[in-house]
């Protein structure tokens, strides 16, 4: 995939300014660099389906988180493409968690807060939530646009805890819950089960989210969620949702 750099004019006006200062960067890190990606996601034509956030514009996040606001907004700006809205808020909260370490960098689907309805199987009455395991997404439909995407961790499979295929609903909602088996102990601030012992949840001892880590590291079956992802997600689905698990 072929990354670009992406400076807006505002922005880079800022960088010059900066430069002409002395000050002691060592002392500011970036965390990582973001690479946002738009593959599969339409965007205005003659845009890039990919921008890369490097480590001087990170480290102009973490001096001055303003900065974080005007960039959100010119992404949003230039790649907002009529009902595909990008989530700005949610996109802010991710740069921050990036520079506290909270959550990692680099390959990054934005978040939206709606998209329109892809080509596919549509369930019930358009309200539902998708489980990709084999691209490891989460999304979230609402009256048949997406309304929520996210990088996502399923059940290991090497150890046989593959996350079940099928047709669920949320049967149970808990915040603040200790998730217990025999061999864990993990204590969640959003649970909600769908089957079974088999639910969705944030998983704030995970560093790294999607690929294939799910093939040897995944859950022991539950599905797991950046933990700045998963209070939209709590808030928008009550109990009765539909859950669809697939491949």
């Amino acid at each position: 995939m072929k990354k670009v750099k992406f400076f807006l004019a505002g922005i880079m006006a800022v960088v010059i300014m900066l430069s002409a200062v002395v000050y002691n960067t060592s002392e500011v890190k970036a965390a990582e660099t973001i690479v946002y990606t738009f593959e599969g996601i339409q965007i205005p034509e003659g845009a890039e389906t990919s921008l890369t956030v490097d480590e001087n514009m990170m480290t102009l996040f973490a001096m001055d988180n303003s900065m974080i606001d005007a960039f959100v907004s010119a992404v949003a700006a230039k790649y907002n493409y009529g009902a595909n809205q990008i989530n700005q808020t949610a996109e802010k909260q991710y740069i921050l968690a990036v520079l506290a370490g909270v959550l990692p960098g680099g390959l990054h689907i934005p978040s939206y807060i709606q998209v329109a309805t892809p080509f596919g199987v549509m369930y019930g009455n358009g309200t539902y939530i998708d489980i990709d395991k084999t691209n490891q997404k989460l999304t979230y439909y609402e009256n048949g646009a997406a309304k929520y995407i996210s990088d996502i961790v399923t059940g290991n499979v090497s150890a046989g805890n593959d996350t079940p295929n099928g047709v669920y609903k949320i049967e149970y909602k808990q915040l603040d819950r200790t998730l217990k088996g025999p061999d864990y102990e993990s204590f969640v601030h959003y649970w909600m089960r769908f089957v079974g012992n088999v639910g969705i949840h944030d998983a704030s001892w995970r560093s790294a989210f999607g690929g294939n880590i799910y093939l040897t590291n995944g859950s022991h079956g539950c599905v797991n969620v950046p933990p700045v992802m998963m209070p939209y997600l709590y808030e928008s689905c009550p109990e009765g949702t539909v859950v669809v698990v697939r491949e």
